[in-house]
């Protein structure tokens, strides 16, 4: 029986620790980036593609 009291004090001190250190990742902004890496990949790829900006190459093969 003296097991199941250890047990739990245990247990209650994992869950407590568990949500302290949930907390302080919170509140420090940990998470902040997770909806703008969620929303990345619905951008346009206009704006930074490669297809972005001719190089000088591609131009001068169009005037040959």
């Amino acid at each position: 029986m003296d097991v199941l009291v250890v047990l739990l004090f245990v247990s209650l001190v994992f869950v407590t620790g568990a949500v302290l250190f949930f907390v302080r990742a919170a509140v420090s902004g940990e998470f902040d980036q997770g909806d703008r890496l969620s929303l990345l990949p619905l951008e346009s790829d206009s704006e930074s593609g490669p297809d972005a900006q001719e190089s000088p190459n591609s131009q001068e093969g169009a005037r040959r």
